[in-house]
């Protein structure tokens, strides 16, 4: 499953946000480092005998709530850079001849109250291309577990003395997230682009619109970068929960009535300033509220993405109510049930409680599953708790999910850092206080109409461990973006005396329509994945087939079977930025090559970079597509599909439609649920 960070474009000089693979780390994230013996970093008041400051940097665990020395606070150092801020307010900083004594000079404190006030206390986060991340401190070196390091003290402190992740477990580190930031939190001056479902970006259009009232109205266009300034907005917090957005020339984002002669709509968006608008009272503020330029859904999106929603096949998630307990496994807890494993709430929770931890599987048709720890499924169980108030009861008592569709959820985003979990009966998942006979005070039951006003069907997500981004399942449709904003593409005959027809260039926009944008990804079982085009063909490496390029292997779609030679197979690795990198059998990596091809395309693709990390044009973010295509490029998903899933696509496919009306001419009822812009 591909979250919505996975369908962002790569940073530009303008964006701050730290969000490289497994550091994909924002603004208020509450996380812990777990190290390689299994302990995290703490921070231990008076541990070391003799120190320059009380609160030196050590390894405990296990680690819960009720530890919150154990967890770190994310801050946006800015400069791809974060800072991590402790318990008592204090920051995790390199610190030089702290510790009398010690085997290296730089050890980690946390007794900076400011980072800004030196380089030591900000940290450069590295993908370690195993599910773990690095710290790279000012100095160059990287923070590590350091045993037997101290005169007097625990035996494994963390010191700044690692030169290198790479081939040194004891520098890298796992992130467990207490708690994730919401996407709407932004610093006054933040520079954002917004992109749209079509993948073009709200853009400042000068005199585009016959007739308007104002002169710089807005539209959508693509590719953006340093050279496109009017496709980018200045965020500012106007203090009681909204932004305002500034555009290029000085004017803000702002909503204009009747000003578009003709217009299907009343109000359209203009960049204006406020004295332009003479109908609007001196003491109201021309803003907009990240609420109001969010598109309306459209039921061809599948993933489960939306706020705090956004998880991922193989996410693992504790689930925490409003008593601050955990939706938790309890086998035996209720008396002549039916099934031995209810669900209540338990707390506090650690990697020893491990039947409060859920691993998320993508039901599709945007839905989700939880799997428990002994392999069964929360599901909703009807008429199994004898004498309860409700009838139907969650138990972790489904094998398999696909068995039915009470053990699929549907999460919508609560607005408040939370989620709900709709089951199929159209109820919520929710907190239950004395409704059973003989159990637990507080069970977990399927009762709830609504979760508005009702706390108690609400949850916050704590990640133990986030998915990578090379997931994928056999049938997966995905398309794949590159630096520019276009996508790899079969390209028939677009190469003059090439040694095949179909070449592999970027094109956009791609949709429905444009089937030769999307592949069809099958794991090799080797830890590989091969991608089929719509043809029926693989891209491939192909060597030497075009006379006089710049690099002899460059990308085809000619190989019918990938079985037959490991030029049509491709590692797949986590890029540090929320995108991957796939690797070739020669080592180098699938790229956009510009003008290496005489008479070509301007942009087609390679495999000739050494690594990843050289340039973003060696990196594409997987854009997910939804059941509808991939059944549509998949013929084998036709022909198994149940009445029931028929049903599903062809009822979504008319959605879609109706959906589409009611955004154009419907925009002030759009919802806070809806799939919207992506913050770039």
């Amino acid at each position: 499953m591909v979250s919505i960070q996975s369908i962002l474009l790569g940073a530009f000089a303008f964006a701050q946000t730290v969000s490289a693979g497994n550091c994909n780390l924002r603004e208020g994230d509450v996380i812990a480092l777990k190290a390689d013996t299994g302990k995290y970093v703490t921070r231990c008041r008076n541990c070391i005998g003799g120190a320059a400051y009380p609160d030196s940097v050590n390894f405990q665990g296990p680690i819960n709530s009720g530890t919150p020395y154990s967890y770190w606070t994310v801050v946006d150092a800015g400069n791809g850079k974060i800072a991590l801020k402790g318990d008592l307010g204090n920051y995790l900083s390199r610190c030089n001849n702290c510790a009398p004594g010690a085997s290296y000079p730089d050890e980690a404190f946390v007794h900076v109250s400011d980072w800004k006030s030196g380089p030591w206390s900000q940290w450069t986060c590295e993908d370690a291309d195993n599910g773990k991340i690095a710290l790279k401190a000012d100095t160059g070196k990287y923070l590590a577990r350091c045993n037997g390091c101290v005169r007097s003290g625990p035996a494994d402190v963390a010191f700044v003395h690692a030169p290198a992740w790479r081939g040194s477990p004891w520098a890298q580190f796992e992130v467990e997230f207490l708690k994730r930031a919401s996407n709407c939190i932004f610093k006054d001056g933040d520079v954002i682009a917004l992109q749209a479902d079509t993948g073009k970006y709200v853009t400042r259009c000068r005199n585009c619109i016959s007739g308007a009232a104002y002169p710089d109205s807005v539209n959508l266009q693509s590719p953006i970068n340093a050279g496109t300034p009017y496709s980018y907005w200045t965020v500012y917090n106007t203090g009681d929960g909204k932004i305002a957005l500034k555009g290029d020339l000085g004017n803000y984002l702002s909503r204009c009535n009747n000003c578009v002669p003709g217009a299907a709509v009343p109000d359209e968006a203009f960049s204006c300033p406020k004295s332009s608008f003479p109908n609007l009272h001196s003491s109201v503020p021309i803003m907009v509220s990240i609420q109001s330029i969010l598109l309306g859904a459209f039921a061809f999106a599948q993933t489960v993405s939306a706020g705090n929603c956004n998880l991922r096949e193989g996410d693992v998630i504790a689930l925490k109510a409003d008593t601050g307990k955990y939706v938790t496994r309890c086998r035996n807890c209720i008396g002549g049930a039916a099934y031995p494993d209810s669900v209540n709430f338990q707390g506090p929770i650690n990697s020893g409680t491990p039947y409060s931890y859920w691993t998320v599987v993508d039901a599709g048709n945007g839905k989700i599953a939880l799997k428990g720890d002994l392999g069964n499924y929360l599901s909703r169980c009807n008429n199994c708790a004898p004498g309860a108030s409700y009838p139907d009861e969650a138990f972790v008592h489904v094998s398999d999910w696909k068995s039915g569709p009470w053990s699929q959820w549907t999460c919508e985003d609560a607005d408040n850092g939370k989620i709900a979990l709709k089951a199929d009966t159209g109820k919520y998942l929710a907190r239950c206080n004395g409704c059973v006979r003989s159990g637990p005070a507080d069970v977990a039951f399927v009762h709830a109409p609504a979760w508005r006003g009702s706390p108690w069907a609400q949850f916050e997500v704590e990640f133990l461990k986030r998915a990578s981004n090379c997931i994928f399942k056999d049938g997966d449709v995905i398309a794949l973006q590159a630096d520019t904003g276009k996508y790899v593409t079969r390209c028939r005959n677009c190469i003059s005396g090439a040694a095949y027809p179909d070449s592999v260039n970027l094109q956009s926009p791609i949709n429905a329509g444009t089937p030769y944008s999307y592949w069809t990804v099958y794991n090799t079982g080797d830890g590989k994945i091969a991608l089929k085009g719509d043809l029926g063909n693989y891209l491939s490496r192909c060597n030497n087939c075009v006379p006089g390029a710049a690099v002899p292997d460059e990308a085809f779609v000619h190989v019918s079977d990938w079985k037959s030679g490991p030029w049509a197979q491709f590692t797949c690795e986590d890029a540090s930025n929320g995108k991957i990198a796939l690797k070739a059998d020669t080592g180098k990596y699938v790229t956009r090559c510009n003008g290496c091809v005489p008479g070509g395309p301007s942009d087609v693709i390679t495999m000739h970079v050494n690594n990843w990390r050289d340039g973003d044009y060696a990196q594409f973010t997987v854009v997910k597509k939804p059941a509808v295509l991939e059944m549509a490029l998949n013929e084998q998903g036709w022909h198994n599909m149940s009445a029931d899933q028929t049903t599903l696509v062809l009822g979504s496919m008319f959605a879609g439609f109706c959906l589409t009306i009611v955004a154009v001419y419907g925009y002030n009822y759009r919802k806070h649920e809806a799939k919207g812009f992506q913050r770039v």
